[in-house]
């Protein structure tokens, strides 16, 4: 009787694991499409992947040990992180980017008139105009243009003669963030 049992096992060594999220907007809390994750794993290799329309990415096969990456996406701050993945893990990482607010600059007052003056300032960003002004640094009044420029110009009216009045500009990019001046006045 020549009856030979034969037994097989199979044994499958996870070695790596997986980083997921969802990016979304600091400000308004929607999700971030076409956002680039970029994840370094311990031997050294580097995948990238981005952000679907839901804000959700996933990199697969990061190996285990210690991993960094980051989360960039134009006119945003970009969001680093690191940590250590164990074989088999899901690791998730959510990040809220921050919109760049643009740069104010070259305030200038010109064309003073008895009843009116021009307010002019320049943003490295494409951006709207807005000044508030009066007597005090209260101000109590504004002007505005929903144009995006990066070249300011708000002319103020209904000024009063022989008085000093007090401002500040602020700017708002398309993705909602904003820069104000100091006080100036004129």
């Amino acid at each position: 009787n020549n009856n030979t049992a034969s037994d097989s096992i199979n044994v499958t060594l996870i070695t790596k694991g997986s980083i997921t999220g969802t990016v979304t907007d600091l400000i308004t809390g929607l999700p971030l499409p076409s956002a680039t994750v970029s994840v370094t794993d311990s031997s050294n290799v580097t995948q990238n992947t981005s952000t679907g329309s839901d804000g959700r990415y996933t990199i697969n096969n990061v190996s285990s040990g210690a991993f960094s990456g980051s989360i960039t996406k134009a006119g945003y701050t970009s969001y680093n992180f690191s940590g250590t993945m164990t074989p088999g893990q899901t690791t998730t990482i959510n990040a809220s980017l921050s919109p760049i607010p643009p740069t104010i600059s070259n305030i200038a007052v010109s064309n003073i008139t008895a009843n009116s003056a021009t307010i002019t300032w320049t943003t490295d960003q494409s951006s709207d105009s807005l000044v508030e002004y009066g007597i005090t640094t209260s101000y109590g009044s504004l002007t505005t243009d929903s144009t995006l420029t990066t070249n300011h110009n708000i002319t103020l009216t209904g000024l009063a003669m022989g008085t000093t009045y007090h401002f500040k500009v602020t700017s708002k990019n398309n993705l909602n963030a904003s820069s104000t001046s100091g006080d100036n006045t004129f």
